[in-house]
């Protein structure tokens, strides 16, 4: 995790963090501007992540972005294309569909070790980064 922050420094990416990245912490050695969505948010349930997620919204560090109607139309219409769309939860299609809607104002990064996501990320040609584990192979 070290170089990302060096990586994602003043280059017009905004990173986005799945539930995955939440629950790693990575908020604190990556650069703003960090996104996450409301879905995301909710599945971290443990007292002590919940707690550090919580500081994290607080202080600003992270913004909860939901992503709006068509995004999420477009996420879901690439998912089905893909036949990946049942294979993807509430809160992937989440992710992807905010990748896809803050691509008109910067360069989207996301942080998450689904395979599937990584696959319909991939494919949308959005950029995505694992986290604990090393990624999709097949591109």
């Amino acid at each position: 995790m070290r170089g990302y922050s060096r990586e994602y420094s003043a280059t017009g990416n905004c990173i986005i963090l799945d539930t995955t990245a939440l629950l790693a912490g990575v908020e604190n050695v990556l650069p703003p501007p960090l996104y996450t969505t409301s879905l995301a948010v909710e599945e971290v349930r443990d007292a002590e992540n919940r707690e550090k997620l919580t500081l994290a919204l607080g202080t600003g560090k992270i913004t909860v972005k939901d992503p709006g109607e068509e995004s999420i139309r477009r996420a879901r219409r690439k998912a089905r294309e893909l036949k990946v769309e049942g294979k993807l939860s509430e809160t992937d299609i989440s992710i992807a569909a905010l990748a896809l809607e803050l691509e008109e104002k910067c360069k989207p990064v996301v942080f998450t070790d689904d395979y599937t996501l990584q696959y319909l990320l991939h494919k949308t040609g959005i950029t995505h980064k694992p986290l604990r584990t090393k990624g999709i192979k097949t591109k």
